[in-house]
């Protein structure tokens, strides 16, 4: 009978760890692993880690990091998911690796290139919207459709109104009108910066802090014009008129 509760006992024992093992594998697989070996950008200045272990931690908590900074070029090796969060093992061009939140990773930045660019709810010309899009509003790829329809977080304010009202453009689907390059990225989101101290506000823009921002559009790339750069000048020659 000793023997029966001792074996017992051992089938018990090695079916919790087998489920402990399975657990714990489920809990690293994830949907994202086919993005292996893509490449993807910063969305934000941030830190990576380069130990696992460290995942969840706060930065300054964390001695083995890195900053990376808006539009770097990374290359995703792996995934890893710890409860409800995805975490991406990247690769740095000088061939080493670090660890980042899913979150803070995109595929491509969507930027207007063109004059009155029409913008839809969805992906059909009948969901046209009231407004359209100009040179120089950031975006966000979200989603590739078909027929040339792309679905775009655009980072981006319309002028305000009369009344006082702020518009944000939001999450809109687009054909055409764009580039992806990154050059331009790099002076729109400097240019998105400048939009929301002038427009989130709108009872107290800060010019000050506007100008600083599209000082840095301009100088980003090292002084070389994209197409984007003759609304970036116009709009400071604008506010540096005004001071």
């Amino acid at each position: 009978m000793k023997r029966f509760y001792l074996i017992l006992l051992l089938i018990v024992f090695l079916t919790i760890c087998k489920k402990q093992t399975i657990e714990k594998t489920e809990e690293k697989i994830d949907d994202t692993a086919v993005i292996e070996n893509v490449t993807q950008y910063m969305k934000y200045d941030s830190w990576v880690y380069a130990n696992e272990e460290d995942l969840g931690k706060k930065a300054n908590e964390v001695k083995d990091k890195k900053l990376l900074n808006f539009g770097n070029a990374v290359v995703v090796k792996n995934s890893l998911k710890i409860e409800d969060k995805t975490y991406f093992k990247i690769q740095l061009p000088d061939n080493s690796e670090y660890w980042i939140s899913q979150e803070n990773l995109v595929k491509k930045f969507i930027i207007i290139n063109k004059q009155d660019v029409k913008c839809y709810e969805n992906p059909d010309d009948t969901y046209i919207s009231k407004f359209k899009l100009q040179p120089g509003d950031f975006g966000i790829l979200q989603q590739e459709g078909t027929e040339d329809w792309i679905k775009v977080e655009f980072w981006a304010y319309r002028p305000i109104k009369e009344d006082g009202d702020k518009l944000w453009v939001g999450v809109k689907w687009i054909k055409d009108g764009y580039t992806s390059d990154m050059s331009v990225a790099n002076q729109a989101y400097y240019l998105y910066y400048a939009y929301r101290n002038l427009y989130a506000n709108p009872k107290n823009p800060n010019q000050v802090e506007a100008i600083k921002f599209l000082k840095e559009a301009v100088d980003v790339q090292g002084g070389v014009e994209t197409e984007i750069t003759p609304v970036i000048k116009e709009l400071l020659t604008q506010l540096e008129a005004q001071k």
